[in-house]
């Protein structure tokens, strides 16, 4: 087990008492497998562009430092007074039906999670609040792991941009619980270094949209689709040399449920991707939809990468389509931009934004920084 997360788990067992029993079960789970090459844990500290400032954005952002929640840093100006925000460990206090979900993940990611969590940010939006855009704003200058819940009201709606500005490796959870017809939408800006989990459930007629600037190392999301009628959407954007493991899985648990899985990925010199896109219908999902495309754009021919789109169906009464596509840049579309005046690498730089255009024009916010 590497020493660092070693050290990292001591500190934070020695100065909890709250969560020792959970925190000392997760972590003998975890010394009794191998994690390291799953989880890319890397025990280097180096630095990474600040990201603290998205374009678009207005005033609301939550911000959390090393884990913690920082009130006085964070600007809840524009936040309806109805929300309630507190730390994961205050929230465990009143609203513990809501949070113990978080400890439920038994694989290596999560159990790391609830043996290293520091603290977190829980956040309850009440039935029928409209909010405006939140920032929630990851800043970490050591090593850190956070567990966040998120509960969105019926009828409520909410949009989360999730952004970094790490110096170290950061492992953070999700839980995320949308109500009968609330909505929410999660934009995940580009992290590094990152263990990233979300598990979402989705009421009756609710809906839950994410948009992910892939860069992450390890990221794994679960979302359950439990009242008729709910629907999700999962848009994703990998455009990097460095190498990611990204899981998803939508549970279509409940009839007339929607489900989309788009991504795309543009892997250079040196990239590796490993992408798996899951879509269960279960027996209770009659008149289900459930549908995924994939596409890779390959710049380089030592890039690495394997996808994996995959249908398992267990109702007779459901739509569902998948597909992947992989290829290199075409060398008649290079030469039809050259013969126009641009060089060969403007010409490459203007088919590698048409291919990301559609997932790019997904959110209006800069979260696709180049």
């Amino acid at each position: 087990m590497n020493e660092l997360l070693e050290a990292h788990f001591r500190r934070v067992l020695e100065t909890d008492s709250l969560f020792a029993s959970a925190r000392q079960e997760a972590w003998e789970k975890l010394l009794s497998g191998d994690i390291a090459e799953a989880l890319l844990i890397q025990d280097e500290t180096h630095s990474s562009i600040p990201q603290s400032s998205i374009k678009g954005l207005g005033a609301a952002c939550l911000v959390l430092e090393n884990g913690v929640w920082n009130e006085e840093k964070s600007c809840l100006d524009t936040i309806p007074e109805e929300v309630v925000i507190t730390t994961f460990r205050k929230a465990v206090r009143s609203y513990g039906f809501l949070v113990t979900q978080s400890f439920s993940g038994t694989d290596p990611a999560s159990l790391l999670n609830h043996a290293l969590f520091e603290d977190g940010l829980f956040l309850y939006i009440p039935p029928g609040c409209l909010c405006p855009p939140i920032q929630i704003l990851n800043v970490a200058s050591q090593p850190t792991a956070t567990k966040n819940v998120i509960f969105c009201g019926s009828g409520s709606r909410v949009e989360l941009i999730n952004n970094f500005s790490l110096a170290s490796w950061y492992n953070e959870s999700f839980t995320i619980d949308v109500a009968d017809g609330a909505r929410c939408t999660f934009l995940q800006a580009r992290p590094e270094r990152a263990v990233s989990l979300r598990r979402v459930v989705v009421g009756r007629d609710g809906s839950y949209d994410e948009i992910i600037a892939g860069g992450s190392r390890t990221e794994q999301v679960d979302i359950a689709l439990s009242g008729e009628g709910a629907k999700a959407t999962s848009f994703g954007l990998w455009n990097n040399s460095a190498h990611s493991h990204f899981t998803s899985t939508i549970t279509h648990n409940a009839p007339a449920t929607v489900s989309l899985q788009r991504y795309k990925s543009v892997l250079a010199e040196g990239a590796r991707l490993e992408l798996t896109a899951v879509a269960r219908c279960l027996p209770g999902s009659r008149g289900a939809e459930a549908r995924q495309k994939i596409d890779t754009l390959l710049e380089s021919e030592h890039a690495r990468y394997e996808v994996k789109p995959i249908l398992e169906i267990l109702h007779d009464d459901v739509v569902a389509s998948h597909g992947a596509t992989s290829g290199k840049i075409d060398e008649e579309a290079l030469l039809y931009f050259m013969t126009r005046g641009l060089c060969r690498q403007e010409a490459k730089a203007q088919i590698v934004r048409a291919f990301c255009k559609e997932i790019i024009l997904k959110t209006p916010y800069g979260i696709f920084y180049e």
